[in-house]
C-alpha cells in the first residue's frame, strides 16, 4: 500500500509540474499553442524552471502529511481528527512562503 501511496503522490507532483505552464490556459488556447495532442514535456513558467511543481502539489502533500499524523495518533491515543491536523500542515506550509499572496491556492 505504502507504494501505491508514494506513487499517487509522485503522480501528483509529475503532474503538476507538466500541466504548470498551461494551468490557467483553456482547453484552445493549449491546442492553439502546442497542436491537438497539447503539451509534452516540461517547460518553464512564471519565472520557475521547467520541471517546477506548483503550490497545487505542495498542498497535495501538506495534505497527505496531516492525514499521516492523524492516522498515527489514532493507532497510538485513538483520536481521529484529519481535519485539525491537515489544517496545521497547512499552516506550516504558509509560513514556508515568501509571498504567500502569489499561491493560486490563497486567491478566490
Amino acid at each position: 500500500m505504502k507504494e501505491k501511496f508514494t506513487g499517487c503522490l509522485l503522480g501528483v507532483g509529475v503532474g503538476d509540474a507538466l500541466g504548470a505552464a498551461v494551468e490557467f490556459m483553456s482547453l484552445e488556447q493549449i491546442k492553439e499553442k502546442y497542436g491537438d495532442k497539447g503539451i509534452k514535456d516540461f517547460e518553464s513558467w512564471g519565472g520557475f524552471e521547467a520541471g517546477s511543481y506548483t503550490d497545487d502539489t505542495q498542498m497535495t502533500l501538506a495534505t497527505a502529511q496531516g492525514l499521516i499524523e492523524s492516522t498515527e495518533k489514532q493507532n497510538k491515543k485513538g483520536m481521529w481528527k484529519p481535519a485539525l491536523l491537515v489544517y496545521k500542515e497547512y499552516l506550516k506550509w504558509l509560513e514556508t512562503q515568501e509571498n504567500p499572496s502569489q499561491a493560486s491556492c490563497l486567491r478566490g
